[in-house]
Parts: structure tokens; sequence; C-alpha cells
């Protein structure tokens, strides 16, 4: 298990902890479970002050504070879980560039991202945006790229754009799949493959 891997197993049980304790003390404090049934197996000098606290020496108010507090929080958990979820980063792998042994050499997912959005830039986009994916040892790229207002055809742009790629990545020995361009004007949006 990589380190990444063990990482994000970590952040993901503490966003799970970050939900599920504000939704336990909110249903304890609504009276949906009864705290000392859940507190009972966890008697100790830390949780013991819990125990004797009800919902009734709280008033309204304040119980309406906690429960918008604990909500939050909850919300907060439920976004951090989402964003270990989706990202990419964890589940694209290093480019191996050389793998012998005590000569090895591997780039970053970030700096194939840089490399072939710089690539894109040089065959004339405007703006671009790269995204990677790892497919059976070799990344492929869908680029998202502003045309220049001087290209008069979007399609020779988004092809340049293709063929730089692939040639500025095959340069620094990394195993490129499938490049996807995705390039607009204005308004109007071509898709190359």
């Amino acid at each position: 298990m990589t380190m990444a891997i063990a990482g994000r197993i970590v952040l993901a049980v503490l966003a799970l902890l970050l939900i599920a304790v504000p939704v336990w003390f909110l249903l304890v404090n609504f009276e949906v479970l009864d705290g000392d049934f859940i507190l009972d197996p966890l008697r100790s000098e830390v949780v013991q002050p819990l125990a004797g606290v009800t919902t009734a020496d709280f008033t309204s108010s304040v119980r309406f504070i906690i429960a918008l507090a604990g909500l939050a929080v909850a919300l907060v958990g439920v976004l951090w879980l989402l964003a270990i979820i989706r990202s990419r980063d964890y589940w694209v792998p290093d480019a191996v560039v050389e793998d012998e042994p005590g000569n090895e050499t591997l780039l970053r997912p970030r700096a194939v991202q840089r490399l072939a959005e710089a690539a894109a830039m040089e065959a004339g986009a405007k703006e671009a945006s790269a995204s990677l994916s790892e497919n059976e040892g070799a990344f492929d790229v869908q680029l998202d790229l502003t045309a220049s207002r001087s290209s008069v055809d979007l399609r020779t742009q988004a092809q340049a754009a293709r063929a730089r790629v692939l040639e500025d990545l095959a340069s620094q020995g990394v195993r490129t799949g499938s490049v996807e361009v995705v390039i607009t004007e204005s308004a109007a949006p071509a898709r190359v493959r």
C-alpha cells in the first residue's frame, strides 16, 4: 500500500468522524437516541461528564445553536470526504521515466499536467488546463483549451496542441495513452480525439 493510499484512508476516517460525531450528538440532543445506552460501554473519566448532560439542561435556543453548529461540522466533514473521494491526484501514479536500479526517475502527476499545459500553450492556445487519468501504465490526458484570437481554424489548433502534447511528453519519457482536446473560441466547442 503506497503512502498516498494510506494517507487517503486516514483522511477518509477523519472525515467520517467529522460526520458521525456531530450527527450522534444531534440525535442524542433531540432524544432520538438514548445517550446512556451509547455511553455505557465507553465509561471513563473523559466520557463520564457527558453522561450527566441531558437536553433538559439547555433552553430551546441553545439546543438550536448546538444543532446548527453540529450540522455545520457534519457538512464540513461531508465536503471533505467528497474532496478526498473525487481528488484525481491520489488516483494517478507517478510517471516512471527511468527504472534502472539506483537511477530511478519519477515525474509527479502535477508535473506531467504542467508539461501538457505548457505544450498546449506553445502550440498556440491562449489558456490551457489539463487533467490526467491512468490507463494501464500510460497517462490519458484531457486538455481544455481556449483558442487564441488569431486562430482561424479551431480544428487545426486542436490537432497542433494534441501533437505537441504527445511530442513533449514522449521526449520526457512519459507513456501517453489517449489525448483528448476540447477547444473553445467564444461559445463554439470543438472536440478532437
